[in-house]
């Protein structure tokens, strides 16, 4: 009938508008760690602006060294990052039997000695999961370009305490927030959407954590960047002291609780959650 060919049609019709972009955004493997922090360390190493040709030489070579000391550092974060979130999810799977052993024996506790060391039991636990459950939290998402399959842009997502006065390793009572960082593209592929969808995909992955808003840093002088971030709906919090030599502006989007998606968690949507899980 003309009603089922609408039917049929319609996902051939959202694969063809998927396929218009030359490229997509996807999960970063493991094993593509050193590919995506060479597109960061490419994005943030500024080329010289000398017209003498031996200071612009040398200016060339000090960025080069430093493009691939940054590009070292940052493959160097995105494994350690990877392999910590693959570590916490094999060690979740057993901190789901301790917090069903804790909640049992809680349960089936008679008297107050007993009651009360279950519950100090229980509440280990639960600081035990929450470590656990952030540690979870950090993805790589980079964009593929079809034809060649070349990685032309990223961005990491993890939670953060991006309200602290002090950074860390300073103890801080500010809530975790879920934010955005290195994000990068290719210099070739700019002004070509993808910084967007990159940050529309983030917006989708935020959604499934259950988080209720976004939060990035942008450095002071990045026009381009910020009026792209404000176009998508952040706005700015606060600025870094203006002693600091590479001041920062902190960005927040707020996200709108209707339209989370409660059926595509990834990760669960806390600790307290794991048990009702498969």
């Amino acid at each position: 009938s003309e009603q089922g060919g609408e039917a049929h049609g319609a996902p051939r019709r959202r694969r063809v508008e998927m396929r218009a972009k030359p490229y997509r955004v996807r999960r970063c493997a493991l094993e593509e760690t050193r590919a995506a922090a060479r597109v960061c360390a490419e994005a943030f190493s500024k080329k010289p602006e000398l017209r003498l040709e031996a200071l612009q030489r040398l200016a060339q070579a000090m960025v080069d060294r430093r493009r691939l000391q940054v590009e070292e550092d940052l493959e160097y974060m995105f494994a350690r990052a990877a392999a910590r979130k693959r570590e916490a999810t094999i060690r979740t799977k057993l901190k789901r039997t301790e917090g069903e052993i804790a909640q049992l024996r809680m349960a089936v506790a008679r008297s107050g000695r007993a009651l009360a060391r279950a519950k100090l039991e229980r509440a280990r636990w639960e600081r035990e999961a929450q470590s656990l459950w952030f540690q979870r939290q950090w993805i790589c998402l980079v964009a593929e370009h079809y034809s060649t399959g070349k990685l032309i842009g990223c961005v990491t997502i993890s939670m953060r305490q991006v309200e602290s006065l002090l950074p860390p390793p300073f103890p801080s009572n500010a809530p975790r927030r879920l934010y955005l960082s290195n994000m990068a593209v290719d210099q070739q592929f700019r002004r070509q959407g993808v910084a967007r969808t990159l940050l529309q995909e983030s917006e989708k992955l935020a959604r499934r954590w259950n988080a209720e808003d976004m939060w990035l840093h942008v450095e002071e002088g990045n026009h381009v960047a910020e009026e792209l971030y404000i176009a998508c709906g952040f706005a700015r919090k606060r600025s870094d002291p203006n002693f600091l030599f590479r001041r920062r502006h902190l960005l927040c989007k707020t996200l709108d609780p209707g339209d989370a998606s409660p059926s595509a968690r990834l990760e669960g949507t806390s600790p307290s959650g794991w048990q009702s899980q498969g």
